[in-house]
């Protein structure tokens, strides 16, 4: 055997000077050396896989060097080089391998190369050519600085996909053998693994020797800064402090980027023209630089890239993510993509922060060899153009992050999954199709357009309805045949649009959950509703309205809660509710129109004394009012007098008051008892009366008469005689009384005030009182000078 003698001379110089990547020095310094005697099978160094994104019909060209310290002895006996291209699945890519410069003097090793140039074939099969590089001059010394051989690939016919290139060798194991790659890195013999780049535009690689700034010459191969119409090549990271490379706000200039290890690029502007970045697997690049420039964004090679600083993204064209993971994660209200369509094939698209894309944005998320996925964090709140695909949506932690989509107006099919605790939101005047078979949406929002789910959703369990549901405008689809009769507990649906707004609402029979009308909007239920937890009517000009009773499932009164706001309005035929919180309007029909008597534990108009403003009107109906402790005797009276009006014809706008009252004043009204003057134990009673009836038995006769008589010239209740809700009894209060006296006693109107004459004979002091027709008389004149400055009182002295 023959040994040959290298030495290292100024290999880093060298390795600038040829402007080869650092990979392909690593590749040839791999080359392994023999032993005397018999050839050993050294170490096989395969360099990995490329995937190029466009490699068919182009021209490849790459360096392979080889260096030796000086004054190591190693014996080369031998080497040979393969290359496969395409996607390795039963192709049979035509390659031609030439040597421009052949080899460089005082080599040791030439080629067996055919008259046409190109290496001669030792092995062959339909996915695999390899071409040998065999040693012929033996006892001739390398040139330290040389070239083994400098490669031109033509691919054209070949398919895109990868490219891999394997080298291997003999060596003698007896030697120790120090190599070392073009920037002096210390490669062992047994060395087994190694990166290959072939990247097809003239490329620069980072040296960062001097300091961690891109405008520093000397940290760049050829000790010059990139151009636009150069790649840059970021092996292992070697700045001269930490892994941050410092770009000014004057954009640098690049075609595309290649990261070989983890880099972070701080602040300043990058102008990346071709748009092309690939972070080979087990690499993460951070780049917190404006990107500008033209080719859009394309992101290959498995690794990590995160787009972050507070500098918006000004690139124009399209977003790719073909491989590994693109997040976003700018700040202070800077947007990482601008525009266009960010298709996510087989990878993973990650928001780490709010607001990343432009609102037109489309993002369309394709399963292939591998699942695609967009994955929003905790707060991470998005609005995009329009969603469309196959992959999954992940909202990754509670509460999550809202997702609005639609505002490009664009109809969109997407047939993936929503996993997580997130809110759907759906915007613009597009139909927004969902057919994914795991759509457990915890909450889902319609602003515009329509969001139809064609398949089975999880939240609809058979016709219970769990999540948050909120309808504003627009219009909520469930699959064909669904309908809605229950709300589930800790479930909500909020209606700010019209009924045909959620057709499968129209119903609903059960409420556990939450169900609010909102935004000026109208919803009218198809029969009863039985409420055990919360109904609320919100917004001026919201309207709600019950086709039957609104009710609970248990003890009346025991449980639900039904609130109006300003403005809107709730109509039922009856409410059985714990709670009745009022500052809009609310309406019993009349016993006619299937009204009656309502129940409830708290009654709550907003609002102060003479100064409600919720209207509780109860037409020909009646309320029980059972409170726990602390009468509200006091405040109900105040409400009562508000709706009765400051002329008695009850035609207050808030307060207690009787639309059937008001229609014929002088003879009907609201009487009203608590537990001390008839009404059951902690209850009081509201109801629909004649006139003068003060014990509410129907009858308006001389057991009125005596508890008015008992109660005059005193300050009183309606129970006590005040029919005018004044305060008092007076001669008012006897004349209300005397238009209605007799009523329930079938008499005729003559026998009725012959019937007043004779018992008021029976109270001294009435004796020296009006005729009974003048009373009614003076009744109606008093009530229209209801607002006085003192009463007449009439008692004897």
């Amino acid at each position: 055997m023959h040994r040959a003698r290298t030495l290292y001379r100024a290999t880093r110089a060298t390795t600038k000077r040829m402007g080869i990547s650092r990979a392909c020095a690593l590749a040839a310094a791999c080359a392994l050396a023999g032993a005397s005697g018999a050839l050993l099978a050294g170490p096989t160094v395969q360099l990995g896989n490329y995937v190029a994104s466009n490699q068919a019909g182009s021209t490849v060209v790459f360096s392979a060097l080889v260096s030796d310290p000086a004054g190591i002895a190693d014996d080369v006996e031998g080497m040979n080089f393969a290359i496969q291209l395409g996607n390795g699945i039963g192709l049979t890519p035509v390659i031609a391998v030439t040597l421009p410069d052949a080899f460089t003097t005082n080599t040791i090793w030439t080629s067996s190369v055919n008259s046409d140039g190109v290496f001669g074939l030792s092995t062959s099969d339909a996915l695999f050519k390899a071409y040998g590089i065999i040693t012929n001059n033996p006892g001739v010394a390398i040139d330290p600085n040389g070239v083994l051989a400098r490669i031109s690939v033509n691919t054209t016919g070949a398919a895109t996909g990868q490219m891999a290139v394997k080298l291997t060798g003999t060596k003698d194991p007896t030697v120790g053998s120090n190599f070392f790659d073009g920037l002096g890195n210390k490669i062992s013999a047994t060395f087994i693994d190694g990166s290959l780049t072939i990247i097809s535009n003239p490329v620069v690689y980072w040296n960062g020797t001097a300091d961690a700034a891109w405008d520093t010459a000397s940290n760049w191969s050829g000790s010059a800064k990139p151009t636009i119409a150069q790649d840059v090549y970021l092996g292992k990271p070697i700045p001269g402090t930490g892994s941050t490379l410092t770009l000014t706000s004057v954009p640098e200039t690049v075609n595309n980027l290649w990261f070989d290890g983890s880099y972070i690029f701080s602040g300043g502007k990058l102008n990346l023209a071709g748009g092309g970045v690939t972070v080979f697997t087990g690499s993460a690049a951070t780049i917190n630089s404006s990107i500008s420039g033209s080719g859009g964004l394309k992101l290959s090679g498995g690794g990590n890239l995160e787009l972050g600083g507070s500098v918006s993204n000004t690139f124009t064209g399209n977003t790719t993510v073909s491989a590994g993971t693109l997040t976003l994660n700018m700040t202070g209200g800077a947007v990482a993509i601008p525009g266009g369509t960010v298709a996510v094939n087989g990878a993973n698209l990650q928001f780490s922060g709010a607001n990343q894309t432009g609102n037109q944005t489309a993002i369309v998320l394709t399963n292939s060899t591998n699942a695609a996925a967009m994955t929003l964090a905790a707060g991470a709140n998005q609005t995009i153009g329009s969603l469309a695909g196959d992959g999954d949506v992940n909202f990754s932690a509670t509460p999550g992050a809202s997702l609005s989509v639609g505002s490009n107006g664009t109809p969109t099919a997407f047939s993936g999954n929503f996993n997580g605790a997130g809110t759907l939101i759906k915007t613009g005047a597009g139909t927004f199709t969902i057919s994914g078979t795991n759509n457990s949406l915890p909450a889902v929002q319609v602003n515009g357009g329509a969001l139809t789910f064609s398949t089975s959703v999880a939240n609809l369990n058979g016709t219970s309805l769990g999540g948050s549901w909120t309808v504003n405008a627009g219009t909520l689809n469930f699959p064909v045949g669904s309908t809605v009769t229950t709300i589930a507990p800790g479930a909500s649906v909020t209606l700010g649009a019209p009924t045909a707004s959620f057709p499968a609402l129209n119903g609903l029979t059960t409420n556990q959950g939450t169900f609010v009308i909102s935004g000026g909007k109208t919803f009218t239920t198809a029969g009863a509703l039985t409420n055990d937890s919360i109904v609320g009517v919100s917004g001026t000009g919201s309207a709600l309205t019950i086709a039957g009773n609104l009710a609970n499932s248990g003890t009346p009164g025991a449980t639900g809660g039904t609130s109006v706001g300003p403005g809107a309005t709730l109509i039922a035929n009856s409410i059985t509710q714990n709670n009745l919180v009022m500052a809009g309007n609310v309406t019993i029909p009349t016993k006619a129109n299937g009204g009656g008597q309502s129940f409830v534990n708290n009654l709550l108009l907003l609002g102060t004394t003479d100064h409600w403003t919720g209207k509780l009107d109860l037409n020909d109906n009646s309320m029980l009012i059972n409170y726990g402790s602390g009468s509200p005797a006091d405040t109900i009276a105040n409400q009562l007098k508000q709706g009765f009006g400051p002329t008695g014809h009850w035609e207050g706008t808030a307060g207690i008051t009787s639309s059937a009252a008001a229609a014929d004043f002088r003879h009907f009204a609201l009487g009203w008892a608590d537990s001390t003057n008839g009404a059951g134990s902690n209850q009081i009673l509201i109801k629909y009366v004649r006139a003068g009836d003060a014990n509410m038995d129907g009858i308006v006769d001389v057991v009125d008469l005596g508890i008015l008589s008992t109660n005059y010239g005193r300050a009183a209740t309606w129970a006590k005689g005040d029919f005018s809700y004044d305060g008092t009894v007076d001669v008012v209060d006897l004349g209300i009384l005397s238009t209605n006296y007799g009523f329930g006693l079938s008499l005729t109107a003559s026998q009725s005030q012959a019937l007043l004459q004779h018992d008021l004979a029976l109270f001294p002091e009435f004796q020296s009182v009006p005729e009974p027709a003048a009373l009614g008389m003076l009744a109606v004149g008093s009530i229209l000078l209801f607002q006085r400055n003192k009463k007449i009182n009439l008692r004897k002295p």
